[in-house]
């Protein structure tokens, strides 16, 4: 197994993401659209069962391939279910945006949010939220899954992932809907995010207190986020988090990080390369566990 998480960590690393038209998980992204056009129903039964139907093609076909292919077809899955390169490079469109027009089109690109009356601090706060939270989603999840079982606990994560991204929402129509799509999402991460944001405060030098963290963490309306999102704005000495506009109305969310904090616009480039450091200790860990 460890020669498949090398050649899938190799594959992400020269390649990157596939392009859309070909990507798989953009493929299970459309038909659980398709799915939930036909079948929607403010039902968590409806949802829960219509989740099942949505995500087994997709772990079928990994396992299969898997099965088909050995080392290959495990490297093959991990790669597709892996999102290292793109999430750096989101964050790096963010940071490097000529303008605050531009900022915010970048952060909309990465987060669930409205952004029009976002700020440079508000998009910076913003992009390092969702550099965290998805450094968890797309690369330690999938890394601990593989190592755990192999390529169709990580298409089941990916796929899990996926779905809570399209329906686990609070709004009218995903309110029961997608009750089992988000659910399923936290009990999938909620070993590998308490991992991420280990791995995060290590790469940090071990900056900020580890029991504050976790008392901030606890807070976090999500199960599983606030854990990344914590030891990151601890790590840099920014604060993170905070009321959230979004399209159903004002989410409120707890202030992670110390109380007297930097710009986290002035530290991009910092977070950029504390998290890399905290994911190649991830990988690391995960060849060495196998």
């Amino acid at each position: 197994m460890a020669l498949s998480i090398a050649g899938g960590l190799l594959l992400e690393a020269a390649l990157g993401d596939p392009p859309n038209a070909w990507h798989p998980v953009a493929w299970l992204g459309r038909w659980a659209e398709m799915l939930e056009r036909r079948f929607h129903a403010p039902s968590r039964l409806r949802g829960a069962l219509l989740w099942m139907l949505a995500v087994a093609p997709f772990v079928a076909a990994a396992t299969l391939l898997a099965h088909a292919l050995g080392v290959v077809g495990e490297a093959l899955v991990l790669w597709v279910c892996l999102g290292w390169r793109s999430l750096f490079a989101h964050v790096r469109a963010v940071e490097k945006a000529p303008s605050l027009v531009a900022m915010r089109r970048a952060a909309a690109a990465i987060v669930g949010r409205k952004v029009q009356r976002l700020t440079r601090e508000g998009c910076a706060r913003a992009a390092l939220e969702s550099l965290a939270e998805n450094a968890h989603d797309a690369v330690v999840a999938t890394l601990f899954w593989f190592a755990v079982g192999g390529a169709p606990l990580a298409a089941l994560h990916r796929a899990a992932n996926t779905l809570d991204a399209l329906w686990g929402h609070r709004t009218p129509r995903h309110r029961h809907f997608g009750w089992w799509a988000a659910r399923a999402d936290d009990l999938l991460g909620w070993p590998s995010a308490r991992l991420a944001a280990l791995c995060i405060w290590l790469a940090g030098g071990l900056r900020g207190n580890w029991r504050m963290i976790a008392t901030q963490a606890r807070r976090h309306p999500s199960w599983n986020a606030g854990w990344p999102e914590a030891a990151l704005a601890h790590a840099l000495g920014v604060r993170l988090g905070g009321p959230v506009a979004r399209a159903h109305g004002r989410e409120r969310r707890p202030w992670l990080g110390p109380r007297h904090a930097r710009s986290a616009d002035a530290c991009m480039e910092e977070a950029r390369a504390l998290v890399a450091r905290a994911l190649a200790l991830a990988a690391g860990v995960a060849l060495l566990c196998v």
